[in-house]
C-alpha cells in the first residue's frame, strides 16, 4: 500500500494563493504559496452529495479547490507531461485534465525509478501546451517542455460542468503488488496525504458517537451498529467498529483488509476505508485487469456469466462495458444521497467550503454468534496511512437489559467539535400527585 512515506516533504500547494485571492498572475505569486495550507476545500476524497447533480451519493476521489476561473494551476512536484485529455476522453471527468508522472528516484522508466505517483489536475480551462497528447511518448513528440519543473504553471483553472469555478485534484498511486504506472481511478488516495497540511490535533476537532446498537443479545446473530462522527479532518480514511463481549474479547464480524493483489474482496466488513474500497470495489479495464476478469453478467456475454481471474461477487451490478462507479455509489432505496454497499450503509453530510466539518450517519449490518452478547462496542476514525486512531468512542451494553436496541452513550468528542446526532433522550414518566383529600359535607 502507499504511504506518505514514499512522498516528498515538501509538496507545492496547486494553486497560487488563497482559493479567495485575486489578480493572481505567475509573476506576482507570494512566496508563501509554499506550504500553503489555508486554502479551503469544497470537497475532498470521500463520498459526498453531488449537489449539481440532485445530491445525489458520489465516490469523489480528488479535492475541490474553489478558484476563479483562469486561475494559475501549478505543478506540485517535477515530472514529465504524461497524458492531456480533452472532457471526450478523459473517463467521464469535464473539462481538460493534465497528468504528471513523477519518479520516486532517477530514472525514466517505472523500475529504474523505483516506482512512479501522478498528480492529476481536472476541470481546466487551458494549458500552457495548448495541445493533446494520449501517453507520454505522445507528449514527447507533440509537445515541447514536456518536463515539469516543480511549482512551475501548467494550466489555467476552469469549471466544468457544474459551473462552479474549481480546481479538480487527485494523487494516483498504485499499490505496490499492481503495475507501477498503472494510473486508473481505482488507483486515486487522499491528497491530503501528501499535500501541505496543518495535521496538528490543536488545531482539530471531532465528535465521534455510537448512536444505536440493536440485535445485540443472545440468541441474535444479526447485530447493526450505527455511529454518527463530525470531524474538521480532510486526511480522514477509515471508520471501524469492533464488537466485545464482557471478557473483552472480539466477537463477530472483524475482518483485516486485503490488499495484495487483485480478486480480493473484504465482504460486508466491520469498516469503512475509502481507499481499500476504491481500490477494491471500483475495479479496471487495463491489458493486465481487464473490466470482464472481474466479471459480467449472463445478459453480456454467455460466454463469462460472472467469472473471471478477479470475479467480484457483486459482478451481477456490472455493466457490460466498464463503470468505475457501479458499487461506490450504489444509492439506498429509499435515499438517492446515501451510499448502500457491501454492508454499509452511509449518509455525508452536505459540505461545501463554506462548512466547517465532514459529517456522516453511517450504519454497519455486522454478524456474531447468537450465544454471545456484544458488551461493548468500539467506534475508531483513522487518518489515511495510520493504524492509530485520532478519535474513538466506546458504546457500553446495559448491565441488566437484553433487549433489542441499547441506547446511546453521551457522545465521545476530541477537542470539542461538533455534536453527534445522536436519539433525542426519551422523557420518564411524569411525576404523580398526591390524592386531594376528600370533603365530607355535614349530615
Amino acid at each position: 500500500m502507499s504511504s506518505a512515506q514514499r512522498f516528498p516533504s515538501n509538496l507545492f500547494w496547486p494553486l497560487c494563493g488563497q482559493y479567495y485571492t485575486v489578480n493572481m498572475t505567475a509573476d506576482n505569486c507570494p512566496s508563501d504559496r509554499w506550504n500553503l495550507t489555508t486554502d479551503v476545500p469544497s470537497d475532498t476524497f470521500t463520498p459526498r452529495q453531488k449537489e449539481s447533480q440532485g445530491n445525489r451519493i458520489d465516490f469523489h476521489r480528488g479535492v475541490d479547490m474553489p478558484a476563479p476561473i483562469g486561475s494559475g494551476v501549478f505543478a506540485i512536484e517535477t515530472g514529465y507531461l504524461y497524458r492531456i485529455e480533452n472532457s471526450t476522453s478523459n473517463g467521464g471527468y469535464d473539462g481538460i485534465a493534465v497528468y504528471v508522472k513523477h519518479n520516486r528516484a532517477t530514472g525514466r522508466s517505472c523500475r529504474s525509478a523505483q516506482g512512479i505517483w501522478f498528480s492529476v489536475y481536472m476541470h481546466l480551462n487551458a494549458t500552457k501546451w495548448n495541445a493533446f497528447c494520449a501517453n507520454e511518448t505522445h507528449c514527447q513528440q507533440t509537445v515541447t517542455n514536456a518536463t515539469i519543473l516543480k511549482g512551475e504553471r501548467i494550466a489555467s483553472s476552469g469549471a466544468g460542468f457544474s459551473e462552479f469555478p474549481h480546481l479538480h485534484f487527485e494523487i494516483r498511486d498504485a499499490p505496490v503488488w499492481d503495475n507501477c504506472s498503472s494510473n486508473w481511478q481505482a488507483d486515486a488516495i487522499n491528497p491530503f496525504r501528501v499535500l501541505p497540511y496543518n495535521r496538528s490535533a490543536s488545531l482539530h476537532s471531532t465528535n465521534i458517537t455510537v448512536t444505536s446498537v440493536t440485535n445485540y443479545g443472545i440468541n441474535f446473530n444479526d447485530t447493526q451498529v450505527s455511529v454518527n462522527f463530525w470531524t474538521t479532518r480532510f486526511d480522514w480514511n477509515k471508520i471501524e467498529v469492533v464488537m466485545r463481549n464482557s471478557s473483552g474479547q472480539v466477537i463477530g464480524t472483524y475482518q483485516q483488509p486485503l490488499d495484495s493483489g487483485y480478486g480480493q474482496y473484504n465482504q460486508k466488513p466491520n469498516w469503512y476505508d475509502i481507499e481499500i474500497w476504491n481500490r477494491q470495489w471500483t475495479h479496471k479495464n487495463s491489458q493486465v485487469a481487464p473490466w470482464s476478469s472481474f466479471g459480467i453478467p449472463a445478459g453480456c456475454s454467455a460466454s463469462n456469466n460472472c467469472t473471471g481471474a478477479n470475479a467480484c461477487p457483486y459482478c451481477f451490478m456490472h455493466t457490460c462495458t466498464y463503470d468505475a462507479n457501479t458499487h461506490n455509489e450504489k444509492p439506498c432505496s429509499d435515499s438517492n444521497s446515501t451510499l448502500c454497499f457491501n454492508g454499509v450503509r452511509l449518509y455525508p453530510y452536505i459540505f461545501n467550503n463554506r462548512t466547517t466539518h465532514l459529517g456522516y450517519d453511517v450504519v454497519f449490518n455486522l454478524t456474531k454468534p447468537s450465544d454471545q452478547r456484544v458488551a461493548t462496542v468500539t467506534a475508531s476514525l483513522y487518518v489515511a496511512g495510520s493504524t492509530t486512531a485520532f478519535a474513538t468512542t466506546t458504546w457500553t451494553a446495559p448491565a441488566l437489559l437484553t433487549g433489542l436496541r441499547a441506547p446511546a452513550p453521551s457522545p465521545s468528542s476530541s477537542r470539542g467539535g461538533k455534536p453527534g446526532r445522536g436519539p433525542k433522550p426519551k422523557r420518564g414518566p411524569k411525576p404523580q400527585r398526591s390524592p386531594k383529600p376528600r370533603r365530607h359535607k355535614p349530615q
